[in-house]
């Protein structure tokens, strides 16, 4: 999937706007989201909103109100009721670094303007390296001495 724009509410106005670092970027989708993403945008054109009404885009507090909220009361229990749709942002990033996702590849694929807002903010989830620190730099060693 490409980034190509955003919605901003300019003066309670909807405005589609290129994202806040001006930059396009391409987001791999994983391969179970693909079906249900072309369902929902069964018979819509190309450069229609796919969560919108037609080719607009649906207001945040619109989609949240009538289709988040409910879908999160329907899925989850009800001490989980107060996830945030933000939430499945940290969410994603969670899952990547516990599968071993290196920081860099992660900070791309969350769209950073910096590897060290990823490090500030989830820096604590990346497993403690230094045994295989020392293990890399053993065979290191070993290979550059030919032992």
């Amino acid at each position: 999937m490409t980034v190509r724009e955003s919605v901003s509410n300019v003066n309670g106005h909807l405005l589609v706007v290129a994202p806040k670092n001006g930059r396009t970027r391409t987001v791999p989708l994983a391969k179970f989201l693909i079906g249900p993403l072309v369902d929902q945008g069964a018979g819509r054109a190309q450069d229609d909103f796919l969560f919108g009404p037609g080719d607009r885009p649906s207001r945040h507090g619109n989609f949240y109100r009538r289709h988040f909220k409910p879908a999160v009361r329907r899925a989850l229990p009800n001490e989980l009721s107060d996830l945030r749709f933000h939430d499945l942002r940290h969410t994603c990033a969670s899952l990547l670094i516990h599968e071993g996702m290196h920081v860099v590849a992660v900070s791309r694929f969350l769209g950073h303007s910096s590897i060290q807002i990823t490090v500030d903010r989830y820096g604590h989830l990346f497993p403690d390296e230094q045994g295989r620190l020392a293990d890399a730099m053993d065979r290191a060693y070993a290979s550059a001495s030919g032992r």
